[in-house]
C-alpha cells in the first residue's frame, strides 16, 4: 500500500508501507542518538531505498532482533544435543 506523506529529513516523500498508527503497525516514539555518520549512512541508504530513515531503521532493528533470537534458539538446541549424546561425542573423539 502507497501513502503519500510529506518529504522527511531523506526528502522522500512516498512510502510503501500501511499509514502510521494502522492497526497492523502501532509505533511508539523513541530518541536514537546516532554519530553523524551513522546518521549519514542511514539516510544514504534510506534514499536508495526510496524509504525514509525510520522505516530503515526500525527494519535494522527488526532484523538484528530476529537474528540474535535465532542464535540463541540455535545454541539451545546445540547445548541440548551435546549434553544427550556426550558420550557418543566423547567416543568419536576418541577415534
Amino acid at each position: 500500500m502507497s501513502t503519500e506523506r510529506p518529504p522527511d529529513s531523506t526528502g522522500i516523500g512516498l512510502q510503501e508501507r500501511p499509514p502510521r498508527g494502522s492497526d497492523d503497525h502501532p509505533r511508539t516514539a523513541m530518541t536514537l542518538q546516532l554519530t553523524d555518520d551513522e546518521v549519514a549512512v542511514l539516510q544514504a541508504q534510506a534514499r536508495a531505498e526510496h524509504r525514509s530513515a525510520e522505516d530503515v531503521a526500525a527494519d535494522a532493528v527488526r532484523e538484528y532482533t530476529a537474528r540474535h533470537a535465532h542464535r540463541i534458539l540455535v545454541q539451545t538446541a546445540t547445548e541440548r544435543v551435546v549434553e544427550r549424546y556426550a558420550e557418543a561425542l566423547r567416543g568419536l573423539g576418541q577415534r
